[in-house]
Order: C-alpha cells, then sequence, then structure tokens
C-alpha cells in the first residue's frame, strides 16, 4: 500500500508524490465483493514478479451467456496474424464490479467479459483473459504482450498517446461509505480530513489528486491510501481501516446498491462536482486491430447485444453510442 498524506503545499501541482515504503495493508481481512484479499495479494504478487505485470495467465472465465452472430465485414479488418491465432489474447484487473469479478466458482464474470466475449463472436474469435494488475495494462498492451484490454480503464489524453483508447462506457466517480455514511460526506469537499482508498492508476486515483492539487481542503488534508486494487480498497472500508472509497459511480453503485453481500454494508454519495469519465478498450497502437474492435463494437450495439449486457449489470445507463477512439482532450 502506498501512502499518500497530500496538501498543495506538499508537491507542485503538476507532481505526484508517492512514499517509497509500502506499507502492510493487514492479515485475515476479508473481501465481501467475492474475491479474498488473500487471492488479490497472491495475484499482485505475482505481477511484480512476472514481466510487465502480467499476474496470471489462462483464467478461467464462466461460460459466456452472450451469444450473436459473426459479422463478416468485421472480421475481414483483423489482421491475418490475428485471424490465424484464432484466440484474442486480453488482458483484466479483476475485482471491480460490475466490470469484472470472480463468481462462487472463481470463474471471472462480468461487463467487460461479456462484451469481450461478444467482441470476439462477432469476429469469428475465441477470447482469452489473464488477470493483471490495473496499473501494468498499458504497457503489457503496448509491448504486444496483449491483443487488447477490457478492464473498466479510463481513458485519458496522456494514455491514448501509447495506446489506442475505444470509448464503451461514460462513468462519474461516486463516493462508497459505511452505511448509515457516520461522517456525513454529501460530495468531495467533504472527504477533506478523512482517510479515502482508491484503486493505483485508476480514475479515482486521478481524480482525488487533482482535488488534492485545488488547495479546497487547506490544511485540513486528506489521508490518502492508494491501494493495488479496488478489492483492497473495499476490504479497508470495510474493515474501518479508511473511512471512504473513491471509485467509479457503476462500480460504487453496484457494490452499495446491487451486490448481495454488500449492500446492507455501504452506502454511495454522487457529486456532480467529478466530472464523467470515459471507459475504454485498451488496444495496441501497431496492433492493427482497432478498426476491428470498433466494428464489432458497433455491430454489436446495431443488434441491441451492447445494450442487453449492461441492462443484465443493472447499468444501462453508463453504455455510450458509437465508439470514439482516442477522444480525450
Amino acid at each position: 500500500m502506498i501512502r499518500r498524506n497530500l496538501t498543495t503545499a506538499d508537491r507542485p501541482a503538476a507532481a505526484r508524490q508517492t512514499s517509497s515504503r509500502p506499507r502492510s495493508r493487514g492479515a485475515g481481512v476479508s473481501n465481501r465483493l467475492g474475491v479474498p484479499l488473500a487471492l488479490a495479494a497472491a495475484a499482485l504478487s505475482l505481477a511484480a514478479c512476472a514481466p510487465g505485470g502480467d499476474a496470471r495467465s489462462g483464467t478461467q472465465a464462466a461460460d459466456p451467456e452472450v451469444s450473436t452472430e459473426v459479422d463478416e465485414e468485421a472480421a475481414a479488418l483483423l489482421p491475418e496474424a490475428v485471424a490465424e491465432a484464432g484466440t484474442l489474447k486480453a488482458a483484466t484487473a479483476v475485482g471491480y464490479e460490475p466490470y469484472e469479478f470472480k463468481d462462487d466458482s472463481g470463474n471471472l464474470v462480468g461487463l467487460d467479459i461479456d462484451l469481450g466475449n461478444a467482441i470476439a463472436q462477432k469476429l469469428g474469435m475465441e477470447v482469452q483473459f489473464d488477470e493483471v494488475s490495473y496499473d501494468s495494462i498499458t504497457g503489457a498492451v503496448k509491448a504486444g504482450r496483449y491483443d487488447l484490454s477490457l478492464t473498466g480503464y479510463t481513458a485519458s489524453a496522456e494514455r491514448q498517446e501509447q495506446v489506442d483508447l475505444i470509448e464503451y462506457a461514460s462513468s462519474q466517480l461516486g463516493i462508497l461509505v459505511p452505511q448509515g455514511n457516520p461522517e456525513g460526506v454529501e460530495g468531495r469537499s467533504d472527504l477533506c480530513g478523512l482517510r479515502v482508498a482508491v484503486e493505483k492508476g485508476s480514475s479515482a486515483d486521478l481524480g482525488i489528486q487533482e482535488f488534492i492539487d485545488s488547495g479546497e481542503c487547506g490544511d485540513d488534508a486528506i489521508d490518502f491510501d492508494v491501494l493495488p486494487g479496488q478489492a483492497d480498497a473495499v476490504s479497508a472500508l470495510e474493515s474501518g481501516r479508511t473511512d471512504a472509497v473513491v471509485s467509479q459511480n457503476v462500480n460504487a453503485g453496484y457494490v452499495a446498491n446491487t451486490n448481495e453481500a454488500t449492500k446492507d454494508t455501504f452506502d454511495l454519495v454522487s457529486d456532480d462536482a467529478f466530472e464523467a469519465t470515459q471507459i475504454a478498450i485498451v488496444v495496441g497502437k501497431d496492433s492493427g486491430l482497432t478498426e476491428a474492435v470498433v466494428a464489432a463494437l458497433e455491430s454489436l450495439q446495431e443488434d441491441g447485444t451492447f445494450q442487453e449486457i449492461f441492462d443484465k449489470y443493472g447499468v444501462s445507463d453508463a453504455a455510450v453510442d458509437g465508439a470514439a477512439v482516442n477522444s480525450s482532450k
């Protein structure tokens, strides 16, 4: 865990201050998101040892419930080498409901898993998901270790300089608090002086950094915990080691309102002060895959499969029309 106790005075506005001494996250803390903390820690340990942060190869995904027909025009856009391989290699950072998580049998499930399967079906391919750490995704896809990544990935101008980002969803940031909201959080300004946890490299990490840089908290600094995964952040909130978790509304709303294991444990606080972020599929710039994936997404939108996937997870409003590429400014 990286601990940041930051105010604007601690660093220049454009800088990002991190501690070089990771702290223990604590043992024996359960995670009610369906991803045991010990499992998350083990995966992240492997990520630190494997090239490019790859945590686990060949993760088993549940049999896809989604079914759609091949789009021959989209399939014809595949690079020859990819088409001959027959399988798309996809990276995902597990533990971010409803995008990607594990069911009671340990299988990968979620919106991104269904969408990845649907894209593969449109292209006449299969898809193999590998678990990776969230902050390793850009480098792993850029280096060609994966064909693409579906993992609730936040689009940004900086990231699209390195990889192609194909937008498919939109979400504001939300604040997850213990049920009953004991600290009385009504918006992001109420986070000043509190302990706040986020997933490393996520839109929440960037968003809270920007809020700290704004100086709005003054001397009442946010005690900022940047954790390896979303499951770690939620576990910290459940155990009382943090006062709030900031994440995309899609994720926070699912945890607070839909997940049977957690909906009686947490509340969601929304604040329009957080700007909407675009969620994107990550594809290598030199892979030749971008055009084919865009065509597959548009085909899924046309036949209704795309919206059905979002409806299935109770996040219908997060779906976007079209498939814009590298639109961040």
